[in-house]
């Protein structure tokens, strides 16, 4: 009865030892899941980040390039073209905005309007960008903003000849795509942990 005893405790003591070694692995495993799923997530953000610069850098620099031109032969229509497209052929562009170093507006397009001429509301618009002459001095090149109460990120680029600033081009990219890019990747991890 002894030995039936001991090999109860013995059998008892193993299943016990052996269920406690599978939870912490289990636990372990999870846990190195989860900060690979975080570590997966920061390394999406920064890589659509990136995207998102470099895209937003090269048009508005291309663009500040390629409006040289018609600021010199003061074609308002061909300055308006280039915006127009540049917004409706791209799903990230939400705006841009062509201004002179007086505010004087030569072009604001958006995804709503059919034609990139300046209506008498759009000095409303600039300033609720916070777009100044002042600003127009200072700025970096890029900042995040808010338009028409989403997330933007607004790049910028001075048309200028021989260090004179005719003006500034200027696009708001949306973050909405890279939000929604890191919900589904989230949604995914949190679908592959189950």
């Amino acid at each position: 009865m002894k030995t039936n005893s001991i090999r109860f405790k013995i059998m008892r003591d193993t299943s016990v030892l052996l269920g406690v070694s599978l939870v912490l692995a289990l636990a372990v495993v999870t846990k190195m899941q989860l900060q690979s799923a975080d570590e997966n997530a920061v390394k999406l953000e920064s890589d659509i980040r990136e995207t998102l610069n470099f895209q937003g850098k090269l048009l508005s620099r291309e663009h500040a390039a390629a409006l040289v031109g018609p600021f010199e032969d003061n074609s308002f229509t061909a300055v308006q073209s280039l915006i127009l497209r540049a917004v409706h052929e791209n799903e990230d562009v939400l705006y841009g905005i062509v201004v002179d170093p007086d505010l004087t507006i030569w072009a604001i397009a958006d995804n709503e309007r059919g034609s990139a001429q300046p209506r008498d509301d759009d000095k409303l618009t600039i300033n609720k960008l916070g777009i100044t002459e002042d600003f127009l001095e200072i700025e970096e090149g890029r900042r995040e903003t808010k338009y028409d109460g989403k997330n933007v990120i607004e790049f910028s680029a001075k048309v200028e000849i021989d260090d004179e600033v005719l003006g500034t081009v200027r696009y708001g990219l949306s973050t909405g795509r890279m939000v929604a890019q890191l919900e589904e990747a989230q949604a995914k991890s949190t679908s592959d942990l189950r």
